[in-house]
């Protein structure tokens, strides 16, 4: 499900990229990082956390999102970073390989997402067995 516009229009704050920011590195904590490792960002929106992730941790990074305003938005200044790509596809049908990343970060995207059990069942498909999927989402109790 794509975004409306005011979803878009905070989505793309700065002050909302740097909280996600934050929120991830604090995430990343738990995470044995090493350089060369295949990361995927699902959801990745104007590509804020990726490009964060490609430099900060030297990862290859690709991230997708279904809205092809957001890809072109994402693609936005990575001519200085060479493991990044960007690329737009629905999360319940992943254009990857099984077994193809080490780690997966969902980041307030499956509220989003009207076959979300679709779209663990293809991030499992795609994460490398004891891979990391690091996951943050709206919940509420029931």
């Amino acid at each position: 499900m794509k975004l409306g516009k005011i979803e878009k229009w905070f989505m793309t704050r700065k002050h909302h990229a740097e909280h996600i920011i934050n929120l991830t590195d604090n995430l990343f904590s738990f995470v044995s990082m090493k350089e060369k490792q295949n990361f995927l960002e699902v959801g990745c929106g104007n590509g804020a956390v990726s490009k964060h992730i490609a430099k900060k941790y030297r990862v290859k990074v690709t991230a997708t999102d279904v809205d092809p305003g957001m890809i072109q938005l994402a693609q936005e200044s990575i001519d200085n970073v060479p493991n990044i790509r960007f690329l737009e596809a629905d999360t319940t049908s992943l254009p990857f390989q099984d077994n193809d990343f080490d780690i997966v970060l969902s980041f307030g995207v499956m509220h989003h997402i009207p076959n979300w059990l679709g779209a663990l069942d293809e991030i499992n498909r795609v994460l490398k067995p004891k891979g990391y999927f690091i996951f943050f989402d709206l919940f509420y109790s029931i």
